[in-house]
Formats: structure tokens, C-alpha cells, sequence
């Protein structure tokens, strides 16, 4: 039989707390063994490094190293999950790197699932998988946010043209050439991963879905947390990547959750634009445009 490979599991976190230990507690029932676990501390204030190393995870922290664009940021402390996960990568000694997000809870048979795909797959460079259909939240909008992530995945091709860090596994010898996420543009936590994903197709390499990997996510969504990710850590960076990349890719939730998401903002922004119209033909009143999106972010 073929050995398997070595999997690195890298995962950020800020501030993790009871979320991040149910995290690390799927991670331990795997019934795959050979793996390395990798935690990146960005910044945190609570027991998140103390919880890491119960669990047996070595601990980088991202202010241990230094990030050219901080000065660009200055209202942030940290580094960001796209920092925080390329500084993981580059201290790995696994072949492949499994990226899961520190609010989902893994299944025990994750690790071996990727292991037989890349395994069996030598044309296959990344998978990714989805939450599964019993989300760990308990309100109404944390249930439908989740379920449909879940069934946009289960609904879509297996070819994909995407990428997905909450569940997703890929070569780290392509992650390195592809020079890892980012980090200029998507310094929040953003579409870096969506990106890394496009950038893959259009260097010819194969991303596949695998909807029998799954995740439990645990992340308590609000209408308010909903909407501001879904305009401002989704649609609008993603918006920009279609303008630079003059394309519009029919793949995954791309096909129907942040076209959605699009709308949204070309609504906002419409009525933004309205209103910026009347106010301007009013010598009495100052609106300005760029102050507006900014203060509608921070009320979202």
C-alpha cells in the first residue's frame, strides 16, 4: 500500500474560547494519527494559547512577525486569518495542509478522507468539503446561514473553481508557488480564500469538492453579523476581484449566495448614490460618500 502523507493542520484563531476547544476536541477523536497540529495566536486576550497547548498544537503568534502592510491598518491589533495562515504553512513539515477554521468541530474521519484523495488523486492539488446539516448554533438565523452554506455545497459540481479555509486541504508544494493568500488585499477576514481558489484554475491546477467532508460549524449568527459580512467581508471584495479578473465565474456559492450578496450591495450603493445626489444640490448639507461607508460599517 502507498504511504499516506503527512498532513499539516493549520488553524487561526482570535480569542477562540469555548468554540476553539470544541474545535481541537473533533480534531483529537481522528482516526488518522499522522499529522502535525499548527495553531496561529493572532492577538488573543482570552486562554485561546493555553487551550492550544492542552491539546497538544504548536503555537505561533503573528506578533512574532513582522507584516509589511500593518502600518496601512492601524485601527487592527492583529494580523488576520490570511497572515496568521500563511505564517502556519511556512512552519509545517506536512505535505498537504488542512485549513479549518476555529469555530467548526471536525469529524474523525476528516484527516484519513483527505490522506486517501490525495493519496488516490495525484492530479487532485486541493479539496475542500462543507458544514454539515446540524449546525452547533441555536438561533434561527445561525441555522439558515449554515444550512445553506451546507446545501449550495451539497448542489454544486465536484470540479470546482473555488477554494474554502473553514474546511479545505491542499499540496503545500502548490500552495507555495501560488506564494500563499493575499495579504494586501484581503488583510480582514475576507474572500482570500475565494481568490486563492481562482488563482489555482488559472495556473491549471485541480480543485475538487468533496461533500462527504464535512464540519459542524458553531458560530452564533446575528441579522446584524450576517449582513456586514455579506457586504463588507464578502460582496465588495469579491466585486473587486471580478472587476480585476473581468470574469464572472458560475461555481459554487459564487453561483447563488454572493450574487445575492451583490445585489445587496448594488442596492446600498444605489441608494448611496441617491442620496449623495440630493444632499449635493444642498449647499447647506455635507454627505460624504467615502465617511458614509465607513459609518455603515461600523453601525453593521
Amino acid at each position: 500500500m502507498e504511504r499516506r502523507p503527512y498532513i499539516s493542520v493549520v488553524i487561526p484563531v482570535k480569542n477562540g474560547g469555548n468554540a476553539f476547544e470544541q474545535c481541537l476536541q473533533g480534531l483529537a477523536t481522528s482516526n488518522f494519527k499522522d499529522y502535525e497540529l499548527i495553531v496561529i495566536n493572532d492577538a488573543s486576550k482570552d486562554n485561546t494559547v493555553e487551550t492550544a497547548k492542552k491539546y497538544g498544537a504548536r503555537v505561533l503568534h503573528t506578533a512574532d512577525f513582522p507584516f509589511k502592510h500593518k502600518p496601512d491598518y492601524p485601527f487592527q491589533d492583529s494580523m488576520g486569518p490570511a497572515g496568521a495562515r500563511n505564517i502556519g504553512v511556512s512552519h509545517a513539515n506536512g505535505e498537504i495542509i488542512f485549513f479549518i477554521d476555529g469555530d467548526v468541530v471536525p469529524k474523525s474521519d476528516n484527516l484519513v478522507r483527505i490522506a486517501n484523495i490525495f493519496t488516490e488523486n495525484k492530479d487532485i492539488d486541493a479539496v475542500f468539503g462543507t458544514y454539515d446539516d446540524s449546525p452547533g448554533c441555536t438561533n434561527l438565523i445561525g441555522q439558515y446561514r449554515n444550512l445553506l452554506h451546507s446545501y449550495i455545497h451539497q448542489i454544486s459540481l465536484n470540479e470546482a473553481e473555488t477554494f474554502w479555509t473553514g474546511c479545505g486541504a491542499i499540496r503545500k508544494e502548490v500552495f507555495t508557488k501560488m506564494q500563499g493568500f493575499d495579504l494586501k488585499t484581503f488583510r480582514l477576514p475576507s474572500v482570500e480564500d475565494i481568490d486563492l481558489g481562482y488563482r489555482l484554475k488559472d495556473a491549471g491546477y485541480r480543485i475538487y469538492l468533496d461533500k462527504r467532508l464535512q464540519v459542524k460549524h458553531l458560530k452564533q449568527w446575528t441579522f446584524k453579523s450576517m449582513l456586514k459580512t455579506d457586504i463588507f467581508h464578502r460582496a465588495i471584495p469579491w466585486s473587486r476581484i471580478m472587476f480585476r479578473r473581468k470574469s464572472l465565474p458560475n461555481d459554487l456559492n459564487i453561483q447563488t449566495h454572493h450574487r445575492i450578496s451583490g445585489v445587496m450591495v448594488f442596492m446600498v450603493f444605489s441608494l448611496i448614490s441617491l442620496l449623495a445626489g440630493y444632499y449635493v444640490l444642498k449647499p447647506d448639507t455635507t454627505f460624504f460618500l467615502g465617511g458614509s461607508l465607513i459609518m455603515m460599517s461600523q453601525l453593521l
